[in-house]
């Protein structure tokens, strides 16, 4: 099992969408067949952020389903990292995805 994590920072705490975007993710990686677990929390470190969590037995498959959602998220106030385990857990981590296009992505070798 890995985890594949999605953090969403919203830079307006008035944001009306966060509700429908949170909601999708969280369904998306609740209907997959080998996910176990989904989990959602927030903070704020300079800026309101929440992270949705999945372990999942095959993050190779629901990464496509979930991409979708995040890349379509490209509204000014939304900005989303994505990120999923390695073979050394987290310390070796792969970005998949990042609203900030200047950063590397890894190639998807899950």
């Amino acid at each position: 099992m890995k985890h594949l994590n999605t953090q969403i920072q919203i830079s307006d705490p008035n944001y009306q969408g966060l509700p429908e975007l949170l909601g999708t993710l969280v369904m998306k990686c609740a209907n997959h067949d080998a996910t176990s677990n989904v989990f959602v929390e927030s903070g704020d470190d300079n800026g309101k952020y929440y992270n949705v969590t999945v372990e999942s037995g095959d993050v190779a498959s629901l990464w496509p389903e979930l991409k979708e959602v995040v890349c379509g998220s490209h509204e000014s106030d939304v900005r989303c990292i994505v990120t999923c385990q390695g073979e050394d857990e987290w310390d070796d981590y792969r970005l998949l995805y990042h609203f900030d296009e200047s950063e590397i992505i890894d190639a998807t070798g899950f």
